[in-house]
C-alpha cells in the first residue's frame, strides 16, 4: 500500500483486524531519500508515466463509473507491485530492509493503538488551533452538521463541504460575522445548515469546548546546548544517509533526548538508534 494510515483505519473499522504485514511504499521511498514521495511522483520516477488526478475527488458512488474513473482506479494499483519490487531492491542494496520492516510494523502497531483508543473529538481538524473556545464550539456544530448531512446524502463528507470551509465559517462565527449556506444547497439543506447555526448561537459559554493545554517549559542553557548538538548530529547523519532529517528523527524526539537522554533515547526505534549512533 502507499501511505497506508487511512487504509489501516478502514481495515480495522470494517473487520477489526489488519493484514499480517503491510509494506508501505511511501515509507520505503522516504527511507531511500526521495523528497517527492507521493504515488504519482514515484510512478513518474520509476515508469516515466504521469498519472492524472482528475478523478481524485469524483463521486465514486456513481454507477456506471466513467472510463476516466476506471482508468484512474486501475492506475492507483497498476504500478504498485513493480514499484514495490524496485523500492525493496534498493533498500536491500543500501542495507535498510530491516529498518523498513521495523518502521512498517511500528506503524501497524500505532494504528492498532489508535483504533483501540478511539478517536476523541474528531471535529478537531487541522487548522482548529487558530480558534478560541467560541470558534471551537462553532466548528463542533458545523462538523456535526456536515457529518449528518453526509450520511443523509450517502456521500463522503468532503462532497458536502471541505475542512477549509468548516474552519472559515468557524473563524467568521468566532468574530461574530454572518455565515450563509453555500448557494448550491437546495431549500432543505439550507434549512439544516441554518439549524446548525442556530444551535451554535443558543449555546452557553459554559458549553464551549476547551482549548488543548500546551505546556511550555522554561529550558536551561544546558538543554539548549544539548538540543543544538543533537540537531547538528541529526542534520549530519541525515545528509550522510541521504534522507530528510525530520524523517530520521522528529524535533519532539530531539527535545526529549536533550531533556533526559536515557529516557528520550528509549522511545526511539532500533533503526533510529543505529542510524544516529545512539
Amino acid at each position: 500500500m502507499h501511505g497506508a494510515d487511512y487504509d489501516m483505519s478502514l481495515f480495522q473499522n470494517a473487520w477489526e483486524t489488519l493484514p499480517a504485514m503491510i509494506w508501505d511504499t511511501q515509507t520505503a521511498a522516504r527511507l531511500l531519500g526521495f523528497r517527492q514521495f507521493g504515488l504519482a511522483a514515484l510512478v513518474e520516477h520509476f515508469h516515466g508515466i504521469t498519472l492524472s488526478k482528475s478523478s481524485q475527488k469524483a463521486d465514486w458512488a456513481r454507477r456506471p463509473l466513467s472510463p476516466t474513473m476506471v482508468t484512474y482506479a486501475l492506475n492507483d494499483v497498476n504500478y504498485m507491485l513493480d514499484m514495490a519490487d524496485k523500492l525493496t531492491a534498493a533498500l536491500r542494496k543500501k542495507g535498510r530492509m530491516g529498518w523498513f520492516e521495523e518502521i512498517c510494523r511500528h506503524s501497524m502497531e500505532r494504528a492498532r493503538e489508535r483504533h483501540l483508543a478511539g478517536h476523541q473529538d474528531p471535529w478537531r481538524i487541522q487548522g482548529c488551533g487558530k480558534l478560541n473556545r467560541k470558534g471551537l464550539a462553532a466548528l463542533r456544530e458545523m462538523w456535526t452538521w456536515r457529518d449528518a448531512e453526509a450520511k443523509t446524502w450517502d456521500k463522503p463528507a468532503f462532497m458536502v463541504c471541505s475542512n477549509a470551509d468548516l474552519i472559515q465559517w468557524s473563524v467568521a462565527l468566532q468574530e461574530q460575522r454572518t455565515v450563509a449556506p453555500p448557494p448550491r444547497f437546495h431549500a432543505h439543506r439550507r434549512s439544516r445548515f441554518m439549524n446548525a447555526l442556530q444551535k451554535f448561537y443558543l449555546l452557553d459559554e459554559e458549553d464551549y469546548p476547551c482549548r488543548p493545554r500546551i505546556q511550555r517549559r522554561q529550558h536551561s542553557d544546558q538543554f539548549e546546548d544539548n538540543l543544538a548538538r543533537l540537531c547538528k548530529l541529526r542534520d549530519e547523519k541525515a545528509e550522510e544517509l541521504g534522507m530528510e532529517g525530520s524523517f530520521l528523527i522528529t524535533r519532539a524526539s530531539l527535545e526529549a533526548i536533550a531533556e533526559d537522554r536515557e529516557k528520550g533515547v528509549s522511545t526511539l526505534l532500533n533503526w533510529q538508534k543505529e542510524a544516529l549512533g545512539f
